[in-house]
């Protein structure tokens, strides 16, 4: 099941408007808070944290970060390539999930289909979030949810 902002599945999309908090930053969805990640002041991050799916992807196309070994996050700059940065986006994904009730029943619904996004890119220089970091942790997320609803 291929996940996208124009398909069945849009409310899976980092373009679908979930908001949520991290680190006192107010995102308004996960494709607000990537392209967040472009920004190389606080301010403009904060900025660009708040815009919704198309304004955020638009404004961070024009930021140039591509190829860059780094990204900031509340002044802090952490290695595109380390673990640092792959806890930072699970740490995302989990404030997304807490806070949006909408999100986790659109994932439960998937059942066990193997999730893909055919449209991301899987050069990790290339984008802040490849098509493999995206669709596991749907799966790991989904997992996750349906082993704790059995538990409930």
């Amino acid at each position: 099941m291929d996940v996208h902002s124009r398909g069945p599945l849009w409310k899976l999309s980092n373009f679908a408007t979930w908001p949520f908090a991290l680190d006192d930053v107010r995102c308004a969805g996960m494709e607000a808070f990537l392209q967040s990640l472009k920004a190389d002041t606080e301010d403009e991050q904060a900025a660009v944290a708040g815009m919704v799916g198309f304004a955020a992807k638009q404004h961070g196309r024009g930021l140039r970060w591509s190829g860059r070994p780094h990204v900031m996050w509340c002044g802090r700059t952490i290695n595109r390539f380390g673990p640092e940065y792959q806890r930072l986006i699970d740490r995302a994904y989990l404030a997304l999930v807490r806070a949006n009730p909408g999100f986790v029943s659109a994932l439960l619904a998937t059942g066990t289909a193997v999730l893909t996004h055919k449209i991301g890119r899987a050069n990790a220089a290339e984008t802040v979030l490849t098509e493999a970091e995206f669709v596991s942790r749907l799966h790991r997320i989904r997992a996750w949810l349906q082993a704790d609803s059995l538990a409930a």
